[in-house]
């Protein structure tokens, strides 16, 4: 058997997904290395593949699989030799445990079942790896909404962490839909387990009784449902995503906000929260829906895009690599005079330093700009004429000047091949 090669378009974009996923909410070990748990259905098996990828990529450097025979039923033999069929041809390690049920009751069994499987798991777990389990989006809500009925807590209605201590979650950025569709996709084979169909147990209760109606009336309702547990989770502070020492933002002026990610990555993913309270702040209109157009930004972020992303009650997002400006329709455009005189040439290094003072300690009233001396070697990426945010124009008095936004430029000098150790001759300038 060799290795799913994920040949359609959607696979090789759900790599980059899951990646992009696992990189931004802190699930990548820091030895590189995973232990899998593999009991040969879909979402185990999925996640498999998807790692296997990941080795072949560089991603990571290794994966261990570890499969637990539970012992309570015939079929479980015929899923044991699956997944060791799938280990060998790939050339993964597996490791089988069988629980041993003599010394316990098999009362409250899925209880007793969890606590076991967990023992065996970090038994075998290796100092520095993590433990990868399937789960997904479809999982987390059928959890929160089982704990609604049996607990108060505000915590449990989160959903399923997706990272505990050394538990990290990978697929919780995808449904079950999606990963039945990307397997039909590379033709993935697995198990069905047939314990699935029996609604003696309150989860597959919930999943086959109770949501298809939910999805029927409500078809949105796992989107909903992710957006209301990141805000939950982040106002109970218990949000993975929560960089206070890579983002920052602040009130620029009365019609306009400041949003600036200090990582360099063009991910604000973990920024939904803030994105909505700054759009409420500056809207005329109190209706709408956010979640779609907010997901939209964000995307538009990690693919470079300028804007403007238009919002309701007039409001506009315009960006520029890591750096992202929300205005008001009250702002107007403003017309720069540069000039060469007051410019000093810089190292990045100093420029860095520069600009994360200025922005760190004295929250300047407007965004910051900076004028550029255009150089022979400039690359047609390197510096922009366009407006940023359309708050000001460039004179035509020297056209020798660039200007750009300050972390724009930032992000182009420390990643452009050549440049680094070049100093440019510029002025950190602010729109009053």
């Amino acid at each position: 058997m060799k290795s799913k090669d994920f040949s359609s378009i959607l696979g090789r974009r759900s790599i980059k997904h899951v990646w992009s996923f696992m990189s931004s909410h802190q699930l990548v070990s820091s030895s590189g290395n995973y232990l899998l748990a593999l009991s040969g259905g879909i979402d185990s098996v999925f996640m498999f593949h998807l790692f296997k990828q990941f080795k072949l990529l560089g991603l990571i450097n290794d994966f261990r699989a570890i499969h637990i025979h539970h012992n309570t039923r015939g079929t479980q033999d015929l899923e044991q030799e699956f997944v060791a069929k799938l280990c060998n041809d790939l050339k993964v390690e597996l490791i089988v445990k069988k629980i041993d049920w003599s010394k316990n009751s098999k009362s409250n069994f899925e209880h007793m079942a969890r606590l076991k499987r967990y023992a065996e798991f970090f038994k075998e777990l290796s100092k520095g790896s993590l433990l990868v389990l399937g789960h997904h989006i479809d999982d987390s809500f059928e959890w929160s909404l089982l704990q609604k009925f049996k607990s108060g807590s505000l915590k449990s209605g989160i959903g399923i962490p997706v990272r505990n201590k050394k538990i990290v979650r990978p697929l919780m950025c995808l449904t079950k839909k999606q990963i039945q569709n990307l397997c039909k996709l590379e033709s993935i084979n697995y198990i069905q387990d047939p314990t699935n169909d029996n609604n003696n147990f309150e989860r597959n209760y919930l999943r086959n009784q109770i949501i298809p109606l939910i999805a029927q009336k409500h078809p949105k309702y796992l989107k909903n449902y992710v957006y209301r547990s990141s805000e939950l989770a982040r106002k109970l502070d218990l949000y993975i995503n929560d960089y206070p020492g890579d983002f920052f933002s602040y009130k620029a002026s009365k019609d306009s906000f400041v949003v600036i990610n200090y990582k360099l990555d063009n991910d604000f993913e973990g920024f939904r929260h803030e994105f909505r309270t700054i759009i409420h702040a500056l809207s005329k209109s109190t209706r709408g829906s956010l979640n779609s157009q907010i997901d939209s930004l964000i995307t538009a972020v990690k693919n470079q895009k300028s804007g403007p992303i238009k919002f309701s009650g007039g409001v506009q997002a315009y960006l520029d690599r890591n750096y992202i400006l929300f205005t008001s329709d009250n702002v107007k455009s403003k017309e720069i005079e540069l000039y060469e005189d007051d410019m000093k040439y810089m190292s990045l290094e100093k420029f860095r330093k520069k600009l994360y003072k200025k922005y760190k300690k004295k929250n300047p009233s407007s965004p910051l700009l900076v004028v550029v001396k255009r150089e022979p070697y400039f690359g047609k990426d390197l510096v922009t004429r366009k407006k940023i945010g359309e708050f000001c124009t460039n004179s035509e008095k020297n056209q020798g000047l660039v200007f750009d936004s300050a972390m724009s430029l930032l992000t182009k000098w420390s990643s452009k091949k050549g440049l680094k150790g070049r100093q440019l001759k510029l002025k950190i300038i602010k729109v009053s």
